[in-house]
């Protein structure tokens, strides 16, 4: 039996202008003040996919993001919402699986990874070693970083980096800021960072 392809899709650009140019990204992205979102119930246990799909991680990071919001986030009927329902009691396994087949997500990564300023890099270029990962606070008030190219021990999937709890008053960009920080410290002549946040628009 022959081995699997992996798939490629074209990397991202950090840049909110060409993610905000999609119109999937921009209509289904605004905050509201529910414990439900449209149907889709809060449990409240952290959502994870693994990356099976080089080049993914910035779609990766942004269902990561909008998943772990569901007491915050109301989602129009869409790729996205339609997505997480359907894979909202898989295993991160399977979440990678289904998002490989799912050609309407890599249909809009194709045109958001288009729409950027930079030139466009090849979806089966194998030196891109630039990366997206997204920070959610968790069930347990917990910072929580996710990376769904991680793997745990003896190869299980194990994306979930717990930096510590929130202290009282402290929010996610204020108690992530130090994280980052602390990554950039470590190369601080670096230009290989940026920031996102999701927002209302």
């Amino acid at each position: 039996m022959s081995e699997k392809r992996k798939v490629y899709w074209a990397p991202l650009e950090s840049n909110p202008e060409s993610m905000n140019k999609v119109n999937e990204f921009r209509k289904e992205l605004f905050i509201k003040n529910k414990e439900k979102l449209s149907g889709i119930e809060n449990k409240r246990k952290t959502y994870l996919i693994k990356q099976t799909i080089g080049n993914a991680c910035g779609t990766i990071a942004i269902i990561h993001s909008l998943a772990n919001n569901l007491n915050k986030i109301e989602l129009d009927n869409g790729v996205f919402k339609k997505f997480i329902e359907e894979t909202i009691d898989e295993n991160p396994e399977r979440r990678g699986e289904l998002l490989e087949g799912n050609s309407e997500f890599a249909n809009i990564h194709t045109r958001t990874a288009s729409s950027g300023q930079s030139e466009q890099i090849a979806a089966d270029d194998d030196t891109v070693d630039l990366h997206f990962v997204s920070f959610i606070i968790d069930e347990n008030n917990n910072l929580v970083e996710l990376d769904g190219s991680l793997k745990g021990e003896e190869g299980e999937h194990n994306g979930i980096i717990v930096h510590r709890k929130l202290a009282d008053g402290e929010s996610l960009i204020s108690s992530a800021a130090k994280v980052i920080i602390d990554y950039i410290n470590v190369d601080p002549e670096t230009d290989r960072f940026s920031v996102m946040s999701l927002g209302p628009i």
